[in-house]
């Protein structure tokens, strides 16, 4: 419980700078291999043993398996499992290098693409990317990579809009005011 509350202090800008980027290696680290997560793993184990079991569990494509799926097909993901599913996306967009896949592939592109977005706004990384996605050549496996992790990216942003962090700051006053009745993921 200690590690989810610093977590949550994390993006609130509470925590000091050391353990700041303590909890930040841990969230990437737990990003990377679900197994680390004893809460998500344990909710959604019956979900990896049905859809993901053949990936490598150190890779984060179980969990781009599991995200893959509650986007397709959500009802045969386990509400729980759905429930965390929904805020690892939230975090994963609250800063680039969280999303695994994204920070092993798209790394060059950042830097050579959105360079003053990763330094100033981390959170809006992923748009940016998306907005360059046709400067970004498809000839290289890392290449493609990055293509398709910006893709499940995107996607995740249409499936819950707290995920799109540009979206969530340019309209936090307005969906407080308008769609605060609104759950999270609808």
């Amino acid at each position: 419980k200690a590690k989810e509350c610093l977590k949550e202090k994390l993006d609130k800008k509470m925590l000091q700078p050391d353990c700041k980027q303590a909890v930040e290696e841990q969230i990437k680290f737990e990003l990377q291999d679900i197994r680390i997560n004893y809460r998500a793993f344990k909710a959604c184990k019956p979900s990896i043993e049905k859809f993901c079991k053949e990936l490598p569990k150190a890779s984060g494509e179980v969990l781009n398996c599991l995200f893959s799926k509650m986007i397709d097909t959500p009802k045969e993901i386990g509400k729980m499992c759905r429930s965390i599913l929904g805020t690892t996306m939230v975090m994963q967009s609250k800063d680039w290098k969280r999303n695994y896949r994204i920070r092993r592939s798209c790394k060059l592109h950042v830097q050579e693409l959105c360079s003053d977005k990763a330094i100033d706004d981390p959170s809006t990384v992923i748009n940016c990317l998306a907005d360059n996605i046709k400067k970004i050549p498809k000839d290289t496996p890392e290449s493609k990579n990055c293509r398709r992790g910006i893709f499940f990216a995107m996607q995740y942003q249409l499936q819950d809009g707290r995920s799109n962090m540009e979206l969530a700051k340019k309209c936090k006053a307005d969906n407080a005011k308008f769609c605060n009745d609104v759950n999270p993921g609808q």
